[in-house]
């Protein structure tokens, strides 16, 4: 009788283990995924590598996010930010050497991502992620010219963006990469906008960097950037001024801001603030050990230009000689040589005016 409650106990523990690893079955098996909420250590670490990366402090910000994928290999935002870091640095300084680099760590990104929606079908955080590398990957295509794989990456990542909010609507971060695609997507096809397909949503895109602007986690000051070129496509100079005042008051120095509050300037005929902003830009690439002055040969380009438009053809004159005193490697100067040609008139213009009013300056 004994050895017969015996074995119905252990039939018993045997069926109790067996459902419990039935239920478990996730858990044993599938990828595991972060909390996204709960390590401050890691939230912290990433705002401190985002502002480094923001005020052009590279080595930093590299430093960090190695750290950071180093302490937690299975998680995607090591090497996303990495990587967002290393395009913000490409584009900076108009110098891809890291290209191989930056593909290997987003590709790592969406890899690392598309497993924890796989597995986690209701995490919004993982679809933000895997949505945010496809989209950054895109960009980096279009940006060589890849534009068809490129944009068919751009709709892959905006749809897992939507699904992240979708999921879990505080994930406000994802509304800056909704919120862009949207925008730009209307003005770029606005002249089909008669089409049922190509809806005008610009102004829910506007809505929607505003909202990651107020409420995301990681991306206000990116949000902050795309906000001032949103505004100076919609020609409101002096929303995007004061926006580009705002990034420059919490990020003195960053060419991230610097960039837009020129261009606001310039594009919005405003000559000496223009003039003066960018020979600011300038100033801040001279400092920098740099292969390559293409930046700085824009920059001074634009300085020329603004002062000629604010009459100051002294100004105007040493730019122009700036610009052609900057040593390039060759694939630069074929970039450039429509500028240079514009300016080579427009010296000669600035030395005609300076002969007759004010002689003394061309000696």
């Amino acid at each position: 009788m004994k050895k017969f409650k015996f074995c119905k106990l252990q039939n018993l523990v045997l069926l109790l283990a067996f459902l419990f690893c039935m239920t478990n079955i996730p858990a044993l098996f599938a990828t595991d995924f972060p909390h996204w909420e709960k390590n401050h250590i890691i939230d912290s670490a990433i705002k401190r590598g985002i502002d480094a990366t923001i005020l052009q402090k590279y080595s930093l910000a590299y430093s960090i996010f190695d750290s950071l994928i180093s302490q937690t290999p299975g998680d995607p935002r090591g090497y996303f930010y990495k990587a967002a870091a290393i395009h913000s640095k490409m584009m900076d300084l108009e110098d891809y050497s890291e290209d191989e680099s930056f593909k290997r760590t987003i590709q790592k990104t969406i890899h690392l991502s598309d497993a924890i929606v796989r597995d986690h079908p209701l995490d919004g955080w993982g679809y933000f992620y895997a949505g945010s590398g496809y989209s950054y990957f895109a960009l980096y295509l279009i940006h060589n010219k890849k534009y068809f794989k490129g944009l068919r990456l751009a709709q892959r990542g905006v749809k897992l963006l939507e699904r992240s909010v979708a999921v879990d609507n505080t994930v406000y971060d994802a509304y800056l990469g909704i919120g862009t695609y949207e925008y730009w997507r209307s003005r770029k096809t606005n002249f089909l906008n008669w089409l049922p397909i190509f809806q005008d949503r610009t102004k829910q895109g506007i809505q929607k960097i505003k909202t990651a602007l107020k409420k995301s986690r990681y991306a206000q000051a990116v949000s902050l950037n795309e906000l001032i070129w949103v505004e100076i496509d919609q020609r409101n100079w002096k929303a995007a001024i004061d926006y580009a005042k705002e990034g420059l008051n919490r990020y003195p120095g960053s060419r991230f801001f610097l960039w837009p509050l020129a261009e606001a300037y310039f594009r919005g005929g405003f000559h000496r603030q223009a003039a003066n902003a960018f020979a600011d830009l300038l100033k801040t690439y001279e400092n920098e050990n740099l292969s390559n002055h293409y930046n700085e040969a824009i920059c001074a380009y634009k300085v020329a230009i603004s002062a000629f438009f604010d009459h100051d053809y002294v100004r105007s004159e040493q730019y122009c000689e700036k610009f052609f005193s900057l040593n390039n490697p060759e694939q630069y100067q074929e970039r450039l040589k429509k500028k240079a040609k514009k300016l080579r008139k427009l010296m000669e213009e600035d030395r005609e005016i300076l002969g007759k009013i004010k002689p003394a300056a061309l000696k």
